[in-house]
């Protein structure tokens, strides 16, 4: 003779079962092209007022030598690639005067980010206080919200579109 299931097994399966229905689904934090895989796009919340904030990602699996052409997101009005500085052998911060003559000059040539076939990629924080080679979105349109997940459009040139999801957080997942 078999036992009918006690109260507390049916409430507990009953509570699982609804709860996993209620709580929201995760976030993707991987977008594919037939040449590479991009991982966690990510940027800081900052208020509109900061003027530009850094994002960042990772790119691996890498088939084949891949530019980065062109980021469009509606919270930026232009994205500039900002390359590493290097100086004797350790990144440098980059100085205030050098990153303006940087972005008028990377936008009106375009944006090209070479990623480099066989090798990760990391476009962002390279270590606490450092920044490594990134991109930069200038002139906010509006604040970045912790927690807030924002459109965002990646163009290659041998992958093509993808369209992704930009992640503020507190700091980067890698």
């Amino acid at each position: 003779m078999t036992q009918p299931p006690n109260r507390r097994f049916v409430l507990q399966s009953t509570l699982a079962a609804s709860a996993a229905w209620a709580l929201p689904r995760a976030q993707a934090c991987e977008y594919f092209t037939p040449t590479l895989r991009v991982n966690h796009p990510w940027t800081r919340a900052t208020p509109a007022s900061a003027g530009y904030a850094l994002l960042g990602m990772r790119f691996d699996e890498v088939t084949e030598d891949e530019e980065l052409l062109d980021v469009q997101t509606p919270v930026a009005q232009a994205v500039v690639f900002i390359p590493a500085l290097i100086t004797s052998g350790h990144i440098g911060k980059h100085a205030p005067a050098a990153l303006a003559a940087t972005e008028p000059e990377a936008s009106a040539t375009g944006l090209r980010v070479h990623i480099p076939a066989g090798r990760e990629t990391v476009l962002g924080q390279t270590a606490p206080g450092h920044s490594g080679a990134h991109l930069r979105l200038l002139r906010l349109t509006q604040d970045l919200e912790i927690g807030r997940s924002y459109p965002l459009r990646l163009v290659f040139k041998q992958g093509g579109t993808v369209k992704a999801l930009l992640n503020v957080d507190f700091a980067r997942f890698t």
